[in-house]
């Protein structure tokens, strides 16, 4: 009865290895030069053991994109939680800082994201699996911070769902535009706050 938690850990370390691989090949190569091959040598696994936990190639990546797309809205989840009780100014720098901070640590995967094709990128979702897609999940989120600053008169009382479009946009560019740059994102975070305030502000 215990060796099978220590099983299930050594299986979830495997599948996180491929993972990783997967994204870090596909960074190197490009993600459509990126082979199962090249996968596993980096995973430091055979071929074999990749189809153990996923059943082709595109069924890898579209976990790995699962993976990472999670792991931002928890992000920006716990940054809003930490921020509940702050002002609009708080909640705003910390929904964008939050997405910047991420993306720092995953800049690997924001190239392989801007690599990919549109419809893979900014939507994930299956027929009848009832999940949202990916970036309409990341505009609910901008939507709350933008109520807030509506409720607190720091906003113009304009259409949320508009300004949140246009506060994701802004953030967006930022991470397009400077996606090959060396410098992290994060400094950007007081700019991208200041010209979206200037833009909404009452």
């Amino acid at each position: 009865m215990k060796t099978q938690p220590l099983r299930l850990k050594l299986r979830e370390a495997t599948r996180n290895a491929i993972l990783e691989a997967a994204e870090q090949v596909a960074a190197r190569e490009g993600s459509g030069s990126a082979s199962l091959q090249a996968i596993a040598a980096d995973a430091g696994t055979a071929v074999g053991t990749i189809y153990n936990y996923f059943a082709d190639r595109q069924k890898l990546f579209d976990a790995l994109f699962e993976l990472r797309r999670e792991e931002l809205y928890a992000a920006i989840d716990d940054a809003a939680k930490k921020h509940a009780r702050d002002a609009f100014a708080a909640q705003l720098d910390a929904f964008v800082r939050a997405v910047f901070t991420y993306f720092d640590d995953r800049r690997s995967f924001l190239r392989i994201a801007l690599e990919a094709e549109p419809s893979r990128t900014l939507v994930k979702t299956e027929k009848g699996n009832g999940k949202q897609p990916a970036m309409q999940q990341l505009q609910e989120r901008a939507e709350r911070v933008v109520r807030i600053g509506v409720r607190e008169k720091k906003l113009r009382q304009d259409d949320a769902n508009l300004l949140a479009t246009v506060l994701v946009s802004i953030v967006k560019g930022v991470l397009i535009m400077r996606a090959e740059h060396p410098e992290p994102f994060g400094p950007q975070t007081e700019r991208v706050v200041s010209l979206f305030l200037d833009g909404a502000a009452k």
